[in-house]
């Protein structure tokens, strides 16, 4: 039983909302140096945990003890908060948080109101993950944990959530899923194998990520930001060289071996991103039905509160080798009533969180409604 709640609910975080500009990302990187400043962590107290990446740049401190929340977003890492959101914090049965917004504040122009509620995962304490929080924008929010720079090499898995512009999921250059290693020695990340999103995953030359030491969880690079949280996950904000207007974001999480597809049965709290649909539908807070054959139901909720349906949206089958392409990933297709085509995805799926027996899959595929678009999923279990 959740603590009692306003019944206001921003219905655009559930259908989606319009496309996510680029106004609050630099065109390029000029971080860290001395006229920027230096990133001064995300702060909070011995009661809170705090998160933060890419998007510009957004911090989210959850205050444990009063059930408090503060999400501010910046340019980037090193200037001051141009977006400042702040209310309580709902954890519902049904294995979603929801963020009550209380307070705005912000010069930023966007569309940010008192009353909405935001929808978030959380996987562990190493990850959250969050519905846009405004009506301007539909990407999806990936944190990981904030303010601790790792004391050992992370290893894990990556996929793709946010789509380079000149990147295209239906490309055989193009990786969208692989591992990746940061070493605490040389402040550098790997992605050694990686794989494109054409029926055979076919491998992908590798890339290195350099940056600067670790602080405060963050590594600022020429061309791209790592933020380094715990239990191997991170997110990389990789800038694209010869285009500085274009960038992509990749999620890292804990890599472990699935073995058997029936271990992925079970039923998930989840948010989609297909960013094939329209302005105003690419986001959805989703139900998700997985049995022991890999075939999983993907129902987009009306409202994640109450936990009412809306309609069947999709059908990923993931028939493709547990970890046929690599260790931790399996591979399969999307169905919907509406298309006659079968866009393939991969899935990095975590079947025993840390050994304490949560789930967690993250997906990216080709959007059935235009295969040069990606689509995502991300899943924890209830």
């Amino acid at each position: 039983m959740q603590r009692p709640y306003r019944t206001a609910l921003l219905t655009a975080l559930i259908a989606g909302s319009t496309a996510f500009g680029l106004s609050a990302c630099k065109a390029g990187y000029s971080l860290g140096g001395d006229d920027e400043g230096e990133f001064d962590g995300v702060g909070g107290g011995s009661n809170t945990r705090a998160y933060f990446g890419p998007g510009s740049h957004w911090e989210l401190i959850i205050d444990d003890e009063d059930n408090s929340f503060t999400l501010n977003r910046s340019d980037d890492p090193t200037t001051e908060a141009t977006v400042k959101l702040s209310g309580a914090v709902f954890e519902l049965d049904n294995g979603f948080t929801r963020l009550s917004v209380d307070v705005t504040n912000g010069d930023d122009g966007g569309n940010f109101s008192q009353e909405d509620e935001i929808a978030m995962i959380s996987i562990s304490d190493d990850m959250v993950v969050l519905a846009p929080p405004s009506a301007d924008e539909d990407q999806l929010l990936v944190l990981v944990s904030a303010d601790t720079c790792p004391s050992s090499n992370i290893r894990g898995n990556w996929i793709t959530y946010k789509l380079n512009g000149n990147d295209s999921p239906s490309r055989s250059g193009n990786a969208f899923f692989g591992d990746y290693q940061y070493s605490t020695s040389s402040y550098t990340g790997f992605s050694n194998n990686q794989f494109n999103l054409l029926d055979s995953y076919d491998f992908v030359d590798g890339e290195t990520f350099t940056g600067a030491a670790c602080g405060k969880g963050l590594s600022i690079g020429d061309n791209q930001h790592q933020y380094l949280g715990s239990g191997n996950a991170a997110v990389v904000h990789s800038l694209d060289t010869a285009d500085g207007n274009n960038y992509d974001f990749r999620v890292v999480f804990e890599a472990r071996e699935i073995t058997n597809r029936p271990d992925l049965a079970g039923s998930y709290a989840g948010l989609l991103y297909n960013g094939g649909k329209g302005e105003g539908s690419k986001t959805k807070v989703i139900d998700m039905e997985c049995d022991t054959a890999g075939l999983c139901a993907i129902t987009a909720l009306a409202d994640f509160v109450a936990d009412t349906d809306s309609e069947t949206t999709y059908e990923i089958e993931l028939d493709g080798t547990p970890d046929g392409v690599a260790d931790g990933f399996i591979t399969g297709t999307i169905s919907t009533e509406s298309e006659t085509s079968t866009p393939n995805i991969a899935c990095m799926a975590n079947i025993d969180i840390h050994e304490q027996g949560g789930k967690f899959m993250a997906c990216v595929g080709q959007s059935p409604d235009a295969t040069t678009q990606i689509f995502n999923i991300f899943a924890v279990s209830r």
